[in-house]
């Protein structure tokens, strides 16, 4: 008796389509280019962009901010380096980057290897610096490193 062939289904079958591996490449390319745009102009205004409610940044035209990359980047910059790794988030679109150009057929460097090293590096160099600078006095909202906070109570 001849064993019936089994037909799986094909979920995700778009995954190795060519064009949207093409697609999901640039994407990833842009966006860290986007990330870095957003990470440098936070650096730099810091400040300005700290001085209104978050709450209301996606709100109209009438608030104002002065990163480059308008107020998503300016949101986006705000919770990587204010709330989350601080200064050790450049390290982040960088993987963005490696992927892309993996996915576009641009092999620069090991995919796996890279990423657990800048991840890895992205967490104890922001253990370093918070340990090493605290708050550093208001500098970029919480410090250069802000893994580590001290909460009352």
């Amino acid at each position: 008796m001849a064993k019936k062939k089994r037909k799986r289904k094909k979920y995700f079958s778009f995954l190795r389509d060519e064009r949207f591996k093409l697609t999901l490449g640039i994407f990833f390319f842009l966006f860290s280019l986007y990330l870095y745009l957003a990470f440098i102009s936070y650096f730099f205004t810091w400040k300005t962009d700290q001085s209104f409610e978050w709450s209301r940044v996606f709100s109209g035209p009438e608030v104002m901010v002065d990163n480059w990359a308008g107020k998503f980047g300016a949101f986006l910059a705000n919770k990587f380096i204010n709330h989350w790794f601080g200064i050790a988030s450049a390290f982040l679109p960088f993987i963005l980057l490696i992927s892309g150009l993996r996915l576009i057929n641009i092999r620069t460097l090991p995919l796996g290897k890279t990423t657990r090293i800048l991840l890895v590096g992205t967490i104890l160099l922001s253990i370093v610096l918070s340990f090493l600078f605290g708050d550093a006095g208001g500098f970029l909202g919480s410090g250069p490193g802000v893994l580590i906070r001290q909460y009352p109570g």
